[in-house]
């Protein structure tokens, strides 16, 4: 079984590409790469927050958040 770096982790990007990636990432002090998973986690609970005000428009804010923290939005 070889490195995850060994098989693609996207079709739509070469293997250059990724490799750059990589290469960018690994120059990362670990207080970015925190800071970085933090940022995508918001944007992700955004995101589902979101979706979710669309989909249960009767739902308060707090409803909406439970549901979040419960793992039932859909």
């Amino acid at each position: 079984m070889g490195s995850f770096r060994d098989y693609p982790l996207s079709r739509d990007t070469s293997p250059e590409a990724e490799k750059v990636l990589f290469q960018l990432l690994a120059r990362k002090t670990p207080a970015e790469k925190v800071k970085m998973v933090s940022q995508m986690s918001a944007t992700m609970r955004t995101l589902a927050l979101s979706g979710s005000r669309s989909r249960h428009a009767d739902e308060t804010e707090l409803q909406l958040k439970i549901r979040l923290a419960e793992g039932t939005i859909d």
